[in-house]
């Protein structure tokens, strides 16, 4: 192409010039003619004339060449400017003859392909570029379109694998368009290497797969929204809670399904609300025309120049969660009621009435079986629990002491049975937390020594230690991988018991640890009242205790700390004794606890 233009603009120039010189020859011929074939015998105006007409012609034949290399001048810059061009275009660029061989080949064939223009012009296309596969609908296509220029792929953009030079197959694009070049049909074709972009599909839809997969398994209802507010996706959550199937709100305003408050001001959408939102409560529509209560996350969703192109909300039916808690808070009322009710029933009929110790002791069986009811309740719903009864002792010692010079004797010793039961129950539900809370994941394991874990314990009991004189002593006991804080509350709730059933000698407490392959094996033992041996796994019951309530403090919930605890780690823990031998617990915590969850 860089040769092809300036050559043709000099025959133009040539044939030109001829005609010129032709013109000249019949001036002279006619001018000869004219005097009789003496061109130089005429007048002298006649001469002048014809010098005139011969140094204008001379005039007109510099100024057509003046303009011709002109023009030839232009003609090769714009030609290597195309040529420059084509070599810097990113796509490749190809010629192909009527043969079907290769005629040009741009820089960027070179890098797409790997063969540069000398190994490639005049080869055949098809045969090195495409592979067998497509060889054969080549050649059908080809006779046409070498006689006619036309074809399938005329004038079309089509994808298709190629042939590196390497061998390699990879994705193309294709544009093809035919052009006439002296009479015979050439193909002129603009191919780029679509393997990125395929590649870049394939994770994008691999990713919108994953992120479909996501939404259609998490446990909760999302869905989204155009700026419009029309639903834009829908998953099978949301259908679940809501009775809609994905056909009958895609496309929809999202006003289908929502509340009255939600049409006034679109908290999705509404520049008033700061997002993200966590935790919104509000109600829901379903398709049965009932109202859900729900609990709701939601955010916008902007384009890469920060617009508002929609929104995107995720929410949970707490229906029956509420009208779980609104009937959670009427039953502790009612628990609450009872209680005060039975104690001051008792309370009376010990006081006032001279009864029969069967009956005395039924009502107390009945007491106690209410009480059971009421343990088993608030391990449920302990937290629940707490801020009525907190209202109960408060408002019934604000009574007292805002009524006492009216009350009687009988008034307030009631008043002090009903806070004393008050405290009494808030001092089980703290216990019950406490024991809830052993559940909960622990602070990583981390290498402790329990030396200095049991340091720490006689610190935290030194007034007890102090006032009962016991003795602690200990043998030299190992590092450990485990949760610091936690197996301080093991050593503190064993060491405490010991020291809390002792016998009239001195509390003496020792502990001690052995290996082996795979456990640590710590044992507390004492010298205390200790227990009959039926009891060993009984005591470990939530709530247990082998004494009245009025001969130890304590709510019986330590020993099932430490065993959940332990259990927890792996470990397991028992206990051996005898009544007034003493007592020995022994716990076990794995040495390798990585396989075991805190």
């Amino acid at each position: 192409m860089k040769n092809m233009l300036p050559k043709r603009i000099k025959k133009i120039a040539q044939y030109n010039f001829g005609f010129v010189v032709l013109g000249i020859l019949i001036v002279l011929i006619s001018a000869y003619e004219y005097h009789q074939k003496d061109f130089y015998a005429g007048s002298a105006s006649e001469y002048k004339i014809i010098v005139s007409i011969l140094i204008l012609l001379a005039v007109s034949v510099l100024l057509i060449f003046c303009f011709i290399r002109r023009d030839i001048k232009d003609l090769t810059e714009t030609s290597e400017m195309l040529e420059k061009m084509n070599d810097a275009a990113q796509d490749s660029i190809i010629l192909m003859d009527n043969n079907g061989k290769v005629a040009r080949w741009n820089k960027s064939s070179e890098r797409i392909f790997g063969y540069s223009e000398n190994e490639i012009k005049g080869k055949d296309l098809h045969m090195i570029l495409a592979p067998k596969r497509y060889h054969d609908n080549h050649k059908k296509g080809f006779t046409l379109f070498k006689d006619t220029g036309k074809g399938d792929m005329v004038g079309r953009t089509l994808e298709f694998f190629a042939l590196h030079k390497s061998g390699e197959e990879f994705p193309i694009e294709i544009s093809l368009t035919s052009v006439n070049l002296a009479g015979k049909w050439c193909g002129l074709g603009i191919v780029r290497d679509i393997t990125e972009r395929k590649r870049s599909a394939a994770s994008l839809k691999t990713e919108s797969e994953r992120i479909e997969k996501i939404l259609r398994t998490t446990p909760s209802a999302v869905f989204s929204v155009d700026r419009n507010r029309m639903v834009t996706s829908w998953n099978n959550r949301a259908e679940q809670i809501t009775g809609y199937a994905a056909q009958e709100v895609l496309g929809r305003c999202c006003t289908l399904f929502s509340r009255s408050h939600c049409d006034e001001k679109c908290g999705l959408l509404s520049k008033d609300v700061i997002k993200p939102v966590f935790g919104k409560e509000c109600t829901v529509g379903t398709k049965d025309g009932k109202t859900k209560i729900i609990s709701k996350n939601l955010d916008e969703i902007k384009d890469d120049s920060g617009q508002l192109v929609g929104g995107i909300e995720c929410f949970e039916d707490i229906t029956e969660l509420r009208q779980y808690q609104k009937g959670l808070e009427i039953l502790v009322d009612q628990k609450t009621a009872d209680i005060a009710r039975r104690e001051k029933v008792m309370q009376s009929l010990m006081e006032d009435l001279n009864i029969s110790k069967e009956l005395i002791q039924k009502e107390k069986e009945e007491l106690a079986r209410s009480n059971k009811e009421l343990e088993e309740f608030a391990y449920v719903a302990s937290h629940d629990l707490q801020e009525p009864l907190r209202m109960v002792a408060s408002y019934v010692g604000l009574l007292e002491k805002k009524y006492s010079k009216e009350l009687n004797g009988e008034a307030k010793e009631y008043i002090e049975f009903a806070v004393d039961g008050a405290r009494r129950m808030q001092t089980l539900i703290k216990d019950l937390l406490e024991y809830s809370r052993v559940g909960r994941k622990g602070e990583p394991f981390t290498e402790i020594d329990t030396e200095g874990i049991l340091g720490k314990v006689t610190e935290i009991l030194k007034v007890t230690i102090n006032n009962t004189g016991a003795q602690i002593i200990w043998n030299k006991l190992p590092s450990i991988k485990a949760d610091a804080i936690q197996m301080t509350q093991v050593f503190q709730n064993l060491i405490a018991n010991a020291i809390k059933f002792r016998s009239d000698e001195v509390p003496k407490i020792c502990v001690e640890c052995k290996e082996d392959d795979n456990f640590w094996t710590f044992a507390i033992k004492d010298n205390g009242i200790g227990f009959d041996g039926h009891f060993a796994d009984k005591i470990f019951g939530l709530f247990v205790k082998l004494h009245g309530k009025n001969e130890y403090e304590g709510t019986g919930i330590g020993l099932a700390i430490c065993k959940k605890l332990v259990e927890r780690r792996g470990g397991r823990i028992w206990a051996e004794s005898e009544t007034e031998k003493g007592a020995s617990f022994y716990f076990t915590i794995p040495k390798r606890p990585d396989e075991v969850n805190p």
